[in-house]
C-alpha cells in the first residue's frame, strides 16, 4: 500500500519554491590581486597607526622598528609595481617625526631661572 504522502504529494507540491542557487564561482586573478592591494595599503595604515601610538606613548625604540617595517613593506610595494614610483611623503614625515621626538628626549631639560 502506498503512504497518503505519496498519493497527496502531486496534488500539493509548491511550485514556486526557487531552485538552489548556482555554485560560487572563484574570483578571478584580476580581483584577487585588487583585494591584495587593498589589504596591504590597509595593513600599511595600520602599522603607521601603531608607530604614531608608539611615539605618543613614548617608545621609541618601538617606533623605531616599526619605521623599519614601513620601510621595508614600501621598498617591496615599489619593486611590485615596477617603474610607477610610489610617494614616499607618508615615511618621510614618519622619520622626522622620529628624528625630532629623539632630538627632544636627547637634550637636557632647560631650567627656569629662580626670581
Amino acid at each position: 500500500m502506498k503512504s497518503l504522502n505519496t498519493i497527496f504529494a502531486k496534488y500539493f507540491a509548491r511550485g514556486d519554491v526557487p531552485k538552489l542557487p548556482p555554485p560560487q564561482v572563484s574570483l578571478s586573478s584580476v580581483v584577487s590581486e585588487r583585494m591584495n592591494r587593498a589589504l596591504r595599503r590597509r595593513l600599511s595604515d595600520r602599522v603607521m597607526d601603531v608607530f604614531q601610538e608608539s611615539c605618543i606613548a613614548g617608545d621609541l625604540a618601538t617606533a623605531e622598528e616599526l619605521l623599519a617595517v614601513m620601510e621595508g613593506m614600501h621598498r617591496r610595494r615599489q619593486a611590485a609595481m615596477g617603474d610607477r614610483r610610489l610617494s614616499t611623503q607618508e615615511l618621510d614625515a614618519a622619520r622626522e617625526d622620529l628624528a625630532t621626538r629623539k632630538a627632544d628626549r636627547a637634550a637636557p631639560p632647560v631650567l627656569e631661572p629662580a626670581d
